[in-house]
């Protein structure tokens, strides 16, 4: 009897031991801000409340956010079946944690329980190594502060270079910062979607920093530590070398590279939150979906090969751009088919567009007022339309849409034109085209061809 109460007891203590160690690697687990947010986004897209015996519904977003909190539930500590199914344990848990924080206690999950919930678990789960939150930035180093990081040319290539350049509102300078876990980061490039790399993963210092597609490599994970003032240090994990301006150098161009630590204002950075993450959001959107257009004719945008259908085109590239950063584009672009820039730009004029577009220049009336009117200070950036006119002479008003996609470094920018090129309508095609300021007025910059001189005469700007 003793024998067997002893082994009775070495076999409770065990149980208990393994009940204990699986408690605590539930309670060390930890989420990071994006985490919270897409459980977040589950419960928004779920129309009832959970509780006992519900089992989803038919698209699955019952089973979707059940499963999200029984791991949330697990992550705090407690122990559930993770099934996707509120069941009896899904209710006693629920009641738990409805005692805990003081809510009324019927086990199911509304809205209060539900938002007192993720107070509660931020709180509780948040990684103690995040050092600041995930959100768009421009990043400027102590020793020049009035530049910022920026991807050369606002390149979309592997290696593309990384240097300091004087701001200018572009994606080459706006810098996704993500946290990855355990106090690394990763910089995402919004020109690109590449990430901050380290050439060749190199642990040397003076090696030089680049843009790269995401390979989960150390030569991707950064750390950042606080260096006071408001500046911090970005250290690579390949080597823990530090992110470094070139000798200190506080002039455009400059090089960025790692380096020994030295603590010198060379390797002291401030991130600026930017905070129209849409604008930005839409604008990697339009880029991409303008660069698959190359070389398409009108049938795919709801033009007629007896239509002038540049104005087609213009909003069908806004419309399935705009619904992917939740924009209702018929708030932007009229809801009847509009061909003609005239037609065009006198629907935008009007204030059931005003929402998202401003007149950035002069209101048509049928001639060309002045040259200062183009308000050619003014650079476009993606989402702007363009009025231009084609034919070589800037008093005829606009007759061509265009939408710029891209901003680059030294000043020009990209844009996406419906029926350009030679032939009739039905023939050509879509092209990207650049301009630049020529003789005080915005022009492509190859400006032979079947338009002759191509001039931005009006700009629709996107707030």
């Amino acid at each position: 009897m003793k024998k067997s109460s002893k082994i009775f007891s070495l076999i409770l203590v065990f149980v208990l031991t393994l009940n204990s160690f699986i408690f605590s690697s539930y309670a060390a687990t930890k989420y990071t801000e994006s985490q919270f947010k897409t459980i977040e986004q589950h419960f928004d897209q779920h129309p009832y409340v959970l509780k006992k015996n519900f089992y989803g519904n038919a698209t699955n977003t019952g089973r979707i956010i059940t499963r999200d909190l029984q791991n949330l539930y697990n992550a705090l500590g407690y122990n559930v079946d993770v099934d996707s199914l509120w069941g009896f344990q899904m209710e006693k848990t629920t009641k738990e944690i409805q005692r805990k924080l003081g809510l009324k206690v019927d086990g199911i999950v509304g809205n209060d329980t539900f938002n007192a919930l993720m107070k509660y678990s931020r709180k509780t789960l948040l990684d103690k190594n995040r050092v600041i939150e995930d959100g768009n930035y421009s990043i400027s180093p102590k020793c020049a502060p009035e530049l910022v990081a920026d991807v050369s040319n606002a390149s979309i290539n592997n290696s593309a270079n990384i240097q300091l350049y004087t701001p200018n509102g572009t994606e080459a300078q706006i810098v996704k910062v993500e946290y990855i876990g355990d106090g690394w980061y990763k910089f995402i490039f919004a020109c690109s979607n590449k990430v901050l790399d380290v050439a060749g993963g190199s642990s040397k210092s003076g090696t030089n920093v680049q843009q790269y597609e995401w390979n989960n490599t150390s030569a991707q994970y950064w750390k950042i530590v606080s260096a006071g003032d408001g500046y911090y240090y970005i250290i690579n994990k390949s080597g823990n070398k530090y992110l470094d301006v070139q000798n200190g150098a506080d002039t455009p161009g400059a090089n960025v590279w790692v380096y020994n630590e030295n603590k010198t204002d060379a390797q002291k950075w401030k991130f600026n939150k930017i905070t129209n993450t849409q604008n930005a959001s839409f604008s990697s959107e339009l880029l991409n979906l303008a660069t698959a257009q190359n070389g398409q004719n009108y049938k795919r945008y709801g033009g007629s090969s007896s239509t002038p259908w540049c104005g087609y085109y213009v909003r069908w590239l806004l419309k399935n751009s705009l619904n992917k950063v939740e924009i209702n584009y018929k708030e932007v672009i009229p809801y009847n088919s509009l061909a003609g820039a005239i037609s065009t730009f006198n629907a935008y004029r009007s204030n059931e567009y005003g929402k998202y577009y401003n007149l950035t220049s002069w209101s048509y009336n049928g001639t060309y007022a002045s040259k200062n009117s183009t308000n050619n200070d003014y650079t476009p950036k993606p989402g702007d339309i363009l009025l231009v006119e084609t034919n070589g002479d800037i008093k005829d008003g606009p007759d061509h849409l265009a939408i710029v996609v891209k901003t680059n470094s030294d000043g020009t920018f990209v844009t996406s034109e419906g029926n350009t090129g030679s032939g009739t309508n039905s023939t050509r095609t879509v092209k990207n085209y650049t301009y630049k300021k020529s003789d005080g007025t915005w022009q492509r910059s190859n400006c032979s061809g079947v338009y002759g001189k191509v001039h931005v005469i009006c700009t629709l700007n996107i707030n």
